[in-house]
């Protein structure tokens, strides 16, 4: 049996940093170095499985930045099967949470971004209401990360983005609350004709509540 397969009990920082490394190394040795246009779906699965593996011993010894590298090339590999939106985009949350450890904001951001993008292109593989949900969550959670940083321009156009996704997924409470934030940040940097737009989107939407 190959060693990366050998369950042996990992007991220190070092025995998961040694797994971790060639769990990556064997699944990019399936997929020849990365080649990773004429392979079929078991490779892609198999080289999956190793890289989901490896990051998983990444975190165990808190190498964050490690295993969101290793979650970024897993998405990657996901790309190439047929369950690609789904995994795929999980993939990216997972390396956000990691990047999140190291308050590494800006790539936090970009992978949040990639999965939402990712949940957006779903439809042809996951409900739409599922697809549109995801993508929102990710967005608005974008929102609150640029929320944090003071940017209110780039804040309220990811509650907007957030808002319209969770409208499509008939959330109105939820697309509510993020046109809310969206108008509020727009107010506060004097873009008041969006805000305007905003508010008059969310008062349309309770009339029309009303009156079901």
């Amino acid at each position: 049996m190959p060693e990366v397969f050998r369950k042996t009990p990992l007991k220190t920082m070092g025995d998961l940093i040694v797994r971790a490394k060639e769990l990556e190394n064997e699944s990019e040795r399936k997929l020849g170095g990365w080649g990773f246009f004429y392979y079929k779906e078991p490779e892609y699965e198999a080289a999956a499985h190793l890289f989901h593996e490896a990051a998983n011993c990444y975190k165990a010894a808190k190498y964050w930045d490690e295993a969101a590298a290793i979650y970024i090339k897993l998405a990657e590999c996901r790309l190439k099967t047929k369950r690609k939106h789904e995994f795929a985009a999980n993939s990216y949350v997972h390396a956000a949470v990691c990047y999140e450890s190291t308050q590494n904001i800006k790539k936090v951001i970009e992978s949040l971004g990639k999965a939402a993008e990712i949940f957006e292109k779903g439809l042809e593989t996951m409900p739409a209401d599922h697809c549109y949900q995801n993508a929102a969550k990710r967005y608005r959670e974008i929102a609150e990360r640029y929320e944090s940083k003071q940017n209110k321009e780039k804040s309220a156009e990811f509650y907007e983005k957030a808002a319209e996704l969770f409208e499509k997924a008939q959330l109105l409470m939820s697309a509510n609350h993020c046109n809310h934030k969206a108008a509020q940040h727009a107010a506060q940097i004097q873009h008041y004709s969006k805000a305007i737009e905003i508010y008059e989107k969310i008062a349309s939407h309770s009339l029309n509540d009303s009156l079901l």
